[in-house]
């Protein structure tokens, strides 16, 4: 009989400071499945969870059960799990913490290309991952952050410091390869290369495949509709 795998590592980097990369590297390193922002894209309803989840956490609720939202997953990287590391942290007491990191600059200059690049596909193909980020995450990052700008990376490091034993935290950037993550979670250095996932390009392909399916479903519904206005039109 199959098991729920045991969640064993919470990613607490912001979005664009190598997750994608650290989502490939914890799976080879038998931490998987590694929930990331793309199962939030897959669903609606899991989307709508994580919003309210968010939100809750953002107006002060100490009382939030987050466990059923990475149920099935040994780990989890990237928004929304990177923003309740600490909540989740403390719900999973055995789980340890690996917080990715680039040059603050660098990565607000990111973040806000790539969101301004696919913003108009985002916000009309995924409406309640939008919700989600506009209702959810964001009132998160305004409540922990004040403002949201470059200035969240170092809040983010001294976050974590803050709230996270020593013995439960990677500060990480994913240029630095294998041996401080394997030697933080205590496994062998896999034979082959460090995984090297470019974000921006990770999310704009995954974006475009869901824009595609779902003009794909449009295309199929606006045809059942044609084809019953048409039929209706030539019985009546």
């Amino acid at each position: 009989m199959s098991t729920s795998p045991k969640f064993q590592v919470i990613g607490a980097g912001l979005p664009r400071t190598g997750t994608a990369s650290l989502r490939e590297a914890l799976q080879i390193l038998g931490f998987g499945p590694t929930t990331h922002m793309f199962e939030c894209w897959n669903s609606a309803e899991l989307s709508k969870q994580w919003m309210v989840a968010c939100r809750r956490i953002a107006e002060g609720d100490k009382n939030v059960d987050l466990r059923p939202l990475v149920e099935g997953f040994g780990s989890g990287v990237d928004t929304p799990v990177s923003d309740v590391f600490i909540e989740l942290a403390e719900q999973f007491p055995e789980a340890k913490v690996v917080l990715t990191h680039r040059p603050a600059k660098d990565w607000f200059k990111s973040y806000c290309t790539m969101s301004q690049s696919l913003g108009s596909s985002y916000a009309f193909w995924c409406y309640w991952q939008r919700q989600m980020s506009m209702r959810g995450i964001l009132p998160l990052w305004l409540s922990k952050y004040g403002s949201f700008g470059e200035h969240m990376m170092a809040a983010r490091i001294e976050e974590a410091k803050k709230n996270i034993p020593a013995e439960r935290l990677l500060i990480f950037q994913v240029q630095e390869g294998w041996e401080p993550l394997c030697k933080f979670l205590n496994v062998p250095i896999p034979d082959q290369p460090f995984p090297r996932v470019n974000d921006t390009n990770a999310v704009a392909s995954y974006i475009h495949d869901k824009v595609k399916a779902g003009r794909r479903r449009w295309f199929w519904v606006l045809a059942g509709v044609s084809a019953a206005a048409t039929a209706y039109y030539w019985i009546r």
